[in-house]
């Protein structure tokens, strides 16, 4: 068995590489799963190859020190309702720099994925029509936001590939927030591990959205490893009821079970 992030649309050109997992009995548990997140493992031929583990729920990461230290709405459910819209979440990082000289996000590409990672379209429909070029697409929708909050000036303009740059403002305090999914959770422990129990996880603007989630996938040697109609590993995924709970918080794989507890007070 392998395991692939969430790019495997990269492995669809070498599918003959894995098992189609429909002719294995990887239906019976499909009404388990997101249909959305299901179909993701499907390849442009209707093959099957690559059953999902989990997937990466968004949120608006914050130090909650830093927010009651400025005057601002600190719990999480009081920053959720705080920022509805991208516009009060844009307002109130503001607030935050002006009170606090601390920006929202490290850089301006955290808004913009965040935002498109929450929208149901991205650059192309299902016919390969490009949606980019239509007033009030999710593509546009989130390029205005980006500017939006740079012209505000709540981003730290750091890039990504400066990344110990990027720790050091989470850590210091210089950046005081961040959009990112379950698992960015584990990030802050390992880059900023004296802020533990200063961060808070409240909900997006608008709506939640993913980024990430991993996959499972049989390559072809083990066809011959069959047992009746079914291959053992697969066994693994499908085998039981409530596969997909206690198997992942056993081992752990799936991202909302990592996520500290404290971050949702």
């Amino acid at each position: 068995m392998t395991y692939i992030n969430s790019n495997n649309a990269l492995y669809f050109t070498n599918e003959d590489q894995f098992l189609d997992l429909a002719e294995l009995g990887a239906d019976s548990v499909k009404d388990d799963f997101y249909e959305w997140k299901w179909n993701l493992g499907t390849t442009p031929t209707g093959r099957f190859c690559f059953f999902p583990l989990d997937i990466g729920p968004t949120g608006f990461f914050y130090r909650q020190d830093i927010f009651e230290d400025a005057g601002l709405p600190s719990s999480p459910g009081e920053v959720a309702a705080a920022v509805t819209t991208w516009e009060d979440w844009i307002s109130l990082g503001a607030e935050l720099k002006a009170a606090a000289d601390s920006f929202f996000v490290n850089d301006a590409q955290a808004i913009y994925e965040g935002v498109l990672n929450s929208s149901p379209e991205r650059y192309f429909d299902a016919d390969d029509t490009p949606l980019y070029t239509i007033p009030g697409s999710a593509v546009r929708q989130a390029w205005d936001i980006t500017a939006a909050a740079i012209d505000a000036g709540i981003t730290a303009k750091i890039p990504r590939d400066r990344g110990t740059d990027q720790n050091a403002a989470w850590a210091s305090g210089r950046t005081a927030g961040n959009i990112g999914a379950a698992w960015w959770s584990q990030i802050l422990e390992e880059s900023a591990p004296e802020t533990a129990g200063t961060w808070r996880l409240a909900a997006q603007p608008v709506r939640p959205g993913n980024n990430g989630g991993s996959f499972a996938a049989l390559p072809p040697h083990l066809q011959g490893s069959r047992s009746g109609s079914r291959v053992p590993h697969l066994d693994q995924l499908t085998g039981e009821p409530g596969h997909s709970v206690r198997g992942r918080a056993a081992l752990p794989l799936h991202p909302r079970l990592l996520l500290p507890a404290h971050l949702r007070r």
